[in-house]
């Protein structure tokens, strides 16, 4: 899976941040049209959205080097999942300084198991590998360990 992983340049230099946000503020940029309950209604596919320039974060800063670990906990609602968002540019920052070093990907909370064997549902259709599997087991079982 490693390879269809969000990848940036990995350029990460020993003693800097792997992770920097100052005084950022970001928005999502855009929001499904209000126009979409009548479009369902009408059996018409098409979905329309409409600017939004709303900061949905604001004044971030945020310092992280590579061998750090952040734990984000919050109330639903409280901006998670748009802070995680937005360390992997997928929100518009309106302000500040963002720069993000080497690999990164995200994983829903949302666990995804289809029918089929644990060496499927790892290896995804992809060749197996003895390393990937056995790095992968070795994750969920340090991930078991944490909670």
């Amino acid at each position: 899976m490693e390879e269809y992983a969000n990848t940036r340049e990995d350029n990460i230099v020993p003693g800097e941040p792997a992770i920097l946000i100052e005084k950022s503020d970001y928005a999502w940029g855009f929001r499904v049209a209000d126009n979409q309950e009548k479009m369902k209604k009408a059996n018409k596919a098409k979905l329309d959205v409409e600017a939004v320039n709303d900061n949905v974060l604001k004044d971030i800063s945020v310092k992280l080097m590579p061998s750090d670990l952040l734990v984000i906990v919050g109330k639903i609602g409280s901006g998670k999942s748009s802070f995680l968002y937005s360390i992997l540019d997928e929100t518009v920052k309106t302000a500040g300084k963002h720069k993000v070093c080497g690999r990164v990907a995200y994983v829903e909370q949302e666990p995804f198991i289809f029918s089929g064997s644990i060496m499927d549902n790892i290896c995804f259709g992809l060749e197996y590998t003895e390393h990937r599997f056995r790095k992968a087991v070795e994750s969920a079982q340090l991930a078991g360990d944490l909670e």
